[in-house]
């Protein structure tokens, strides 16, 4: 049955598509992993924490910035609207978004550092590297839905790169410090973003023309997941914010180190899922019965794929870790199992997912997430309290858990689709 239905797989797009994201995220995983060895080397787990809350920080910076999803839905019903015109107001609610965010973070300068230990003097990086990405994301979004995934990842291959260089230079060479490695991540996000701006103006899918209804459709569809992204922060992110406050900054890089590991499960799957996307969309479109038997046989595969994958990564990370990240650090590895779960259970989750965002329904994304962080702050409160920083890896594997567990249950019920193998 397994060659049969891979064999079906094979000519496809999918596989051509997937090829080229997972080999991009192979290489944008790599000059990460590369890169934490030699941050570790030249950073103290202090100094690691501090570059860890800026990434928290950045995480709930850019919800509210990125409204940038709905274009990778209107492309697939562009024949109804002006497609350049709408992409343009994108980009619009884009840099306005931005400003308001910029306002927002000074007026809570002194709250912030209060609860993360970040100086508040250096936000303006988080706002340079929120805007960045909301723009490398706009384009990243058109180049899936249109399935190029060479420019994809060519031009992602190239950020991760910039700011691998940025970092060696500011931090090795001129010994910045925590301040040259968020400079390298600002500096470079900030950069791509006007190429991204670029790209979409070259490929003529921008055309100034401000439309109140397109607005307002880029807020119905995006809005909603300000919850849901601050959600999935709350449970990928605030564990730092509680491993500072109840146990030390120095835990916090650790864990933080641990984290950055037990990822690689996050990076190879979320290859997959860009090119899964319009390949799940464009067969959904066709409403086929036997074609939705297939997608459901492999998404069976795949779960068993990335629960295996977290497995094995937990088992050899004890030894790896401490050749790799340095002896300073040698103490994350008891993170990694955890946390490469939680991202298995979170490749899962996108899996469900996608088919909510088909039928346009991301209030319930935003539902369920918003209710899971709510969890994830209980668990974290009282497992860390009572296990130490290793209580956020546990809080964070149940939380995923039961988000995955949740958005199958919802997703099922508003799309059908033949989960348990029976063909009508």
């Amino acid at each position: 049955m397994f060659r049969r239905l891979f064999s079906q797989f094979r000519n496809s797009s999918l596989v051509h598509a997937t090829g080229i994201y997972t080999f991009t995220g192979i290489i944008n995983g790599s000059v990460i992993f590369f890169l934490l060895p030699i941050l570790t080397r030249y950073l103290s787990p202090e100094e690691y924490g501090l570059v860890s809350m800026f990434r928290v920080l950045v995480s709930f910076a850019f919800p509210l910035i990125g409204f940038f999803q709905s274009v990778g839905r209107e492309y697939f019903d562009r024949e109804r609207l002006d497609f350049p015109a709408y992409v343009a107001n994108v980009l619009l609610t884009i840099f306005v978004n931005a400003g308001m965010v910029g306002i927002i973070l000074y007026l809570l300068s002194g709250s912030i550092y209060n609860l993360t230990s970040f100086p508040a003097v250096w936000l303006w990086a988080v706002l340079l590297f929120a805007l960045g990405k909301s723009l490398v994301q706009s384009v990243l979004v058109l180049w899936r839905v249109q399935v190029k995934p060479k420019p994809y990842g060519s031009f992602q291959i190239s950020q991760s790169l910039t700011a691998f260089v940025m970092a060696i230079v500011l931090v090795v060479a001129l010994k910045l410090g925590w301040k040259g490695a968020i400079k390298a991540d600002a500096f470079a996000m900030g950069l791509f973003g006007l190429l991204a701006i670029y790209f979409i103006h070259r490929a003529g899918l921008i055309r100034l023309s401000f439309n109140l209804s397109y607005i307002r459709d880029i807020f119905l569809f995006s809005a909603p997941l300000i919850l849901h992204s601050w959600g999935r922060t709350i449970v990928t992110m605030a564990d730092r914010v509680f491993i500072t406050k109840m146990v030390g900054i120095g835990d916090t890089g650790l864990y933080a180190a641990g984290y950055q590991v037990g990822m690689i499960i996050f990076l190879v799957t979320q290859s997959f899922n860009n090119a899964w996307v319009p390949y799940l969309f464009g067969r959904l479109k066709e409403d086929d019965e036997r074609s939705k038997l297939k997608i459901v046989r492999f998404t069976y595969i795949y779960f068993s794929c990335v629960l295996g994958a977290a497995l094995v990564l937990g088992l050899i990370a004890p030894r790896f870790i401490a050749f790799f990240l340095g002896d300073r650090f040698a103490a994350s590895s008891s993170y990694v199992f955890w946390i490469a779960l939680g991202f298995a259970f979170n490749s899962m989750y996108w899996m469900m997912a996608n088919y909510l965002f088909y039928v346009r329904k991301t209030y319930i994304i935003a539902i369920i997430t918003g209710l899971s962080s709510v969890l994830n702050i209980f668990l974290n409160y009282n497992f860390v309290g009572r296990f130490g920083a290793i209580g956020s890896a546990y809080a964070a594997a149940i939380t995923f858990f039961v988000i995955f567990l949740a958005t199958w249950i919802i997703s099922a019920r508003v799309y059908r689709m033949p989960w348990g193998l029976r063909l009508k």
